[in-house]
């Protein structure tokens, strides 16, 4: 699983995203809850980290076309680097978006997330 992981973040970088910092969320839907309200509730949360920090960060839904675990689903965020990153967590955990708290709650589960330093090559 990691090795599709992987190489799906490396395709995503191979068209142009000129991200230095990818950070990938493995998750899991909530019993009854869909894709589409994931993607809805990612939306809204891109938009609002967007308006707080001044580089632009991008996140992408990934939909288990072939999986072990088809009810699982990964996000993939990047950032322009490491240092934005950490600021946006930070502001983040100090309530800046504490509009959105509860955005993705009974929606998804996301246990596990990595932070990759990318450079193309």
């Amino acid at each position: 699983m990691n090795k599709i992981i992987t190489l799906i973040v490396l395709s995503i970088l191979s068209f142009g995203i000129s991200a230095s910092a990818v950070a990938i969320y493995t998750c899991d839907l909530e019993e009854g809850k869909t894709l589409d309200e994931v993607k809805a509730a990612n939306s809204k949360w891109v938009k609002a980290v967007n308006e707080l920090s001044e580089s632009a960060v991008s996140s992408y839904v990934l939909e288990p076309i072939v999986s072990s675990n088809m009810e699982g689903f990964t996000f993939i965020d990047t950032y322009t680097d490491e240092v934005t990153w950490a600021t946006v967590n930070r502001e983040i955990r100090s309530g800046a978006l504490s509009e959105l708290s509860d955005l993705f709650e009974g929606i998804s589960e996301c246990p596990s997330v990595t932070l990759h330093n990318s450079e193309e090559s």
